[in-house]
């Protein structure tokens, strides 16, 4: 036992045996970095609230958990119809965007292939060289591939001559 600790326990002389062990082993459970500090911390509540006895802080205890389960089932939340029965929204607008993010998703898919074809050198097939040239002659030089696409794309045609 460190000096701190048995010091703190001797200005603890006067307590409750029992509500001292109960706090150091809230402490220990709560991995506290200072045992004495989070278990004083317990402590000044309990003297704060007026617990005196151990039987005041499991009855305390017990009314805390009940009140902190108990309050989610309380809550009476109702769904949206969208979130009930999913998107029926076929618009020709939404129908562009699923197509636009789709396109997005499939250009990060690329990428990654990539980035792992460049990493641990092996070739890409003819597609995927297809989709990648597609994708840089965008006017945004990297289409729906990711900003650093065109980087990759050189140490790859680097490896493979092309």
């Amino acid at each position: 036992m460190t000096k701190k600790e048995q010091s703190w326990l001797n200005q603890s002389v006067n307590r409750d045996t029992e509500i001292l062990k109960y706090a150091v082993d809230e402490a220990i459970k709560a991995d506290a970095q200072s045992i004495t500090g989070y278990a004083q911390a317990i402590l000044n509540r309990f003297d704060a609230v007026g617990l005196v006895t151990i039987d005041d802080v499991m009855a305390d205890r017990k009314k805390f958990v009940c009140n902190h389960n108990n309050r989610r089932a309380n809550i009476q939340e109702q769904l949206p119809d969208w979130a009930e029965h999913g998107p029926n929204d076929d618009s020709q607008e939404s129908r562009q965007r699923r197509a636009q993010l789709n396109a997005q998703l499939a250009g990060f898919e690329l990428t990654n292939r990539l980035r792992k074809a460049v990493e641990l050198a092996r070739p890409l097939d003819d597609k995927d060289v297809e989709a990648i040239r597609g994708n840089l002659a965008q006017p945004n030089g990297y289409g729906n591939m990711t900003i650093d696409a065109p980087k990759l794309w050189e140490r790859y045609c680097e490896q493979y001559n092309l």
